[in-house]
């Protein structure tokens, strides 16, 4: 009889903490994405092309992007390899990299992605346009 008791404890324990545990996941997260956050510049005529498909890109920082009209399909923390495209005043930056899915929101067609393996010199062409030192 006793083993039911603890069968019955043990569920209503893990009922309650799994929620628990969501919730606590889910507030690090967002917050750990807050402190990391940086300033993001609004782009007119900028695009990303994902798996062949080119999406405007809505924003983007030294970090990574916003993209709209996106209909790839895909996940948080997957991983996608990118052409990257934005207007500077000195011309367009043009990169190839990987990108690391953080955000998908399917209602408004976005996606938010952060810049994965970037090479040396399009790593320093991104610090120099937002004014931050080069991590290389």
């Amino acid at each position: 009889m006793g083993g039911n008791y603890s069968n019955i404890a043990l569920s209503v324990v893990a009922a309650h903490i799994g929620p628990m545990l969501d919730k606590l996941r889910r507030l690090l997260f967002r917050s750990a994405v807050k402190k990391q956050r940086e300033p993001r510049e609004e782009v007119t005529d900028g695009w990303v092309e994902i798996r062949g498909k080119k999406s405007p890109v809505k924003n983007w920082s030294a970090r990574g992007f916003l993209t709209t009209s996106c209909d790839v399909d895909c996940s948080v923390t997957n991983r996608l390899d990118i052409r990257f495209s934005v207007p500077l005043t000195k011309g367009p930056l043009e990169f190839d990299c990987r990108a690391i899915v953080i955000r998908v929101d399917k209602d408004k067609r976005e996606l938010a992605c952060v810049f994965a393996m970037v090479d040396d010199a399009t790593q320093a062409a991104i610090a120099g346009h937002f004014g931050l030192e080069s991590a290389s």
